[in-house]
């Protein structure tokens, strides 16, 4: 979860308001990014191709870049849940991480995944999410989960 922690501890959280719909909380994710190598394409396009919603109120959107570089990463959260998902549980996406992924990082990318996956499956990690009281409240949750991760 090590780039997932930098890029809350960054800034790179967005708590986006009640109604935010899934497309524009992507634009906005994607645009709070560092620029990403040139060819890597947009998210959007992505993720028209290839839903992202994983369940359990967990979307994770990626690219990959080519060549070398490093893994960047921004997340976004919304109480009530995004509009316009469609996750195969039914509950709603609250948390979006985006990723983008090298091709020389892969393995460190699928890593950093299953170390996430393992903080939502947390009992009541994502209703603690959804009853946290605003943006600091939500960020001090997400560092909690890799101080228990490590």
């Amino acid at each position: 979860m090590q780039h997932f922690l930098a890029a809350i501890e960054a800034g790179r959280l967005i708590v986006f308001p009640d109604g935010t719909r899934k497309h524009d909380a992507l634009a906005a994710l994607e645009a709070a990014l560092p620029p990403p190598p040139a060819g890597t394409g947009s998210v959007l396009a992505r993720e028209a191709e290839c839903c992202t919603e994983l369940g359990q109120g967990l979307a994770l959107p990626h690219l990959r870049a080519p060549g070398e570089g490093e893994i960047l990463a921004a997340a976004g959260w919304c109480r009530a849940g995004l509009d316009g998902c469609s996750p195969p549980d039914g509950e709603p996406v609250r948390l979006v991480v985006m990723y983008v992924v090298p091709d020389s990082r892969r393995d460190a990318y699928l890593r950093e995944v299953a170390g996430l996956l393992r903080g939502v499956a947390r009992a009541g990690a994502i209703d603690a999410l959804a009853a946290a009281g605003g943006a600091e409240a939500v960020r001090a949750l997400l560092l909690s989960w890799g101080r228990s991760a490590a």
